[in-house]
């Protein structure tokens, strides 16, 4: 069942913004969803240790509120839809991420200038926060998938359950607790 994913991950077959649904679709439970996750979807696809951090890049206005700096209520919605994308700290540097960030940011201002977006930094969550996180029922919440992308130590964390408005809520907060927005890593840009 795990190599359901060569076809997900395959940009030719399934767009990225159906990749959610159709890994929900896949009903992963334990053992099946520690088996997907240990599943090569690409030739360079790595296994991800419980112990591995994860980058998150901090965005503004759309993740975090400009005027508060805390997280918008909004800012991991996505999960829930198409997947938090994240890089592996310990298979690329500081520097590497904040650029990412940077490149990222300064690409969407330039197609949305009427919504400009400032880059932040990123934090860091553990894996194993997001592999512990269950479901009321003893389910597990999360799959996380090495994807890795040219240039780019990637990985996708994937709701895999059917989540209800409470439900959802739940997963909001493993990502809040997980990426501790205070533990932000700053740019030296930002900071000079």
């Amino acid at each position: 069942m795990p190599e359901r994913l060569t076809e997900i991950f395959d940009l030719a077959i399934t767009p990225s913004l159906e990749r959610h649904a159709k890994i929900a679709a896949c009903q992963y439970a334990s053992p099946i969803l520690e088996a997907a996750e240990e599943f090569r979807i690409f030739s360079e696809s790595s296994s991800i240790a419980n112990t591995e951090g994860l980058a998150r890049i901090l965005e503004s206005p759309n993740a975090v509120e400009p005027d508060t700096g805390k997280y918008t209520a909004s800012a991991f919605m996505e999960a829930t839809r198409r997947g938090i994308s994240t890089q592996r700290i310990g298979m690329t540097t500081e520097r590497a991420i904040h650029e990412f960030g940077e490149t990222r940011v300064s690409a969407h201002n330039e197609k949305s200038p009427e919504k400009p977006r400032t880059y932040l930094g990123y934090t860091v969550g553990i894996v194993s926060m997001f592999r512990s996180a269950t479901a009321p029922d003893g389910r597990r919440l999360f799959g996380v998938f090495s994807t890795p992308e040219p240039e780019l130590e990637h990985a996708d964390i994937f709701v895999v359950v059917k989540p209800d408005k409470a439900l959802k809520m739940a997963i909001q907060r493993v990502f809040y607790d997980a990426f501790k927005i205070e533990q932000a890593i700053i740019p030296q840009s930002v900071t000079a």
